[in-house]
């Protein structure tokens, strides 16, 4: 996921350059952050043949954004946001481009924001996304 989003970047406001894509956890070094971290969600596949089976899982997408001024939401955690959800609704059916698994489809199921106060000069914008992906997985035949 983390790929793709990257690679899919288009923003005209931030650069992909200017943001850190990872797979952990805000480490707070620069202003813009997005991670990806696989929720704890039992993977059930579906098997429809001997072959193949049909698997659902869900990724969390953590956007980071700090702001020195504590009193206004910068606009910049609003622009990562739309780019992101634009990336992943326009690209339903990408991901298997970037990436090794045959994606069938993704979407996105629930937004949260969260402020976190880091000291008394700065504040951490933190949005969670998370992102239903469905997958074709090979299964070896009995």
């Amino acid at each position: 996921m983390r790929d793709f989003v990257q690679a899919n970047w288009n923003s005209p406001t931030i650069v992909a350059s200017r943001i850190k894509f990872a797979n952990s956890w805000w480490d707070g070094f620069g202003s813009f952050q997005i991670h990806f971290r696989d929720l704890d969600v039992p993977r059930v596949p579906i098997s429809l043949t001997q072959e193949m089976a049909y698997v659902t899982s869900y990724i969390a997408c953590h956007i980071f954004c700090r702001k020195l001024n504590r009193m206004a939401q910068p606009a910049e955690f609003d622009d990562l946001k739309v780019e992101l959800h634009r990336i992943i609704t326009a690209n339903r059916r990408g991901m298997s481009t970037v990436s090794a698994i045959n994606s069938n489809f993704m979407k996105l199921t629930d937004t949260k924001d969260i402020i976190e106060d880091v000291d008394y000069y700065s504040t951490i914008w933190h949005s969670v996304s998370t992102v239903e992906v469905r997958y074709w997985i090979a299964t070896t035949a009995p």
